[in-house]
């Protein structure tokens, strides 16, 4: 890779050892607007060596975003995949929790019945349903360290 720098101190890179390959890439680094030294990069390579086509100007910023534009999309999408999970987690605890009250529903009639507080028939509820969350919580944790071990054996070979 070759680099010119047109201010001070000027920076030069000797690229004898180039000459066989077909395309070069030159860097320009500036503390001005990109687009404001495009003419002044031309004019130095035109002054080098007015035989030699300069194309595909473009700022660092222009060739980073084109350059990751891939791993942002598939981070986009995997952040769009987690937002989907989460829906179905909470989907799937909204129906736990209701099947189990549909289950008691005679049980929590009886209780308020004798005299229990809506509070402790919520935390009750509750309670139950956070049991088994964590129940699936554990398990799934437990599967995710046995299955991350297992693809880690496969995947290292």
């Amino acid at each position: 890779m070759c680099q010119v720098t047109a201010e001070a101190p000027t920076e030069w890179l000797d690229c004898n050892d180039a000459r066989s390959l077909q395309a070069m890439t030159i860097i320009v680094r500036s503390s001005i607007d990109p687009k404001m030294v495009v003419g002044a990069a031309r004019e130095i390579v035109h002054q080098l060596d007015s035989d030699v086509p300069i194309y595909a100007i473009q700022a660092m910023t222009e060739q980073m975003d084109r350059s990751l534009w891939t791993r942002r999309a598939y981070s986009w999408l995997f952040g769009a995949f987690a937002m989907v999970a989460i829906l179905l987690a909470g989907a799937g605890v909204y129906g736990t929790i209701s099947y189990i009250v549909t289950q008691r529903t005679q049980e929590i009639g009886i209780r308020m019945a004798l005299g229990a507080r809506p509070a402790q028939v919520l935390g009750q509820v509750l309670l139950g349903g956070m049991a088994l969350i964590w129940i699936g919580v554990t398990a799934g944790l437990v599967s995710t360290l046995l299955a991350t071990g297992l693809l880690g054996r496969c995947f290292s070979a």
